[in-house]
């Protein structure tokens, strides 16, 4: 059974964000390894509070996540 852990910041993708990217990663598996390991795929999403975690010493938010997806770059 494939298991991927997904780990995102709170508030920075929508429902509907997440329900597609959830679809798109069952649907990588089952185009990789085949029908049968649909029912088998397990998502776990977690969000991570804003602020709660850091890239090279500098905080980072749900609003600099949501500038950088506006703005096509990086969030670091």
């Amino acid at each position: 059974m494939p298991f991927i852990h997904v780990r995102a910041m709170e508030g920075a993708w929508s429902p509907k964000q997440r329900r597609e990217l959830v679809r798109r990663i069952t649907e990588a598996v089952v185009d990789i390894q085949g029908e049968g390991l649909r029912q088998s795929t397990l998502v776990l999403w977690d969000d991570i509070k804003s602020g709660h975690f850091a890239i090279g010493g500098a905080e980072r938010t749900t609003a600099l996540v949501r500038k950088a997806a506006r703005s096509g770059r990086s969030s670091t």
